[in-house]
């Protein structure tokens, strides 16, 4: 469905964004996600990647421009 797309989700690493970034890997997508919580990104990367997904993350806070 998502093939040949790449996928930028904010707020990734837990809830529904955590949801979305797995749906959107389900559908073929490239994803990138951002989350200000480093240890639960680099956690959720892992885990991906582990399963053998493909995925960028990124620390970050969307709200303050300093990060």
């Amino acid at each position: 469905m998502f093939k040949d797309k790449t996928a930028v989700v904010t707020g990734g690493a837990h809830g529904i964004g955590k949801a979305v970034v797995k749906g959107f890997l389900a559908h073929s997508a490239k994803v990138a996600f951002i989350d200000q919580d480093k240890e639960a990104g680099a956690s959720l990367k892992k885990e991906l990647e582990k399963a053998g997904e493909e995925v960028l993350f990124f620390h970050g806070d969307l709200a303050d421009p300093k990060t």
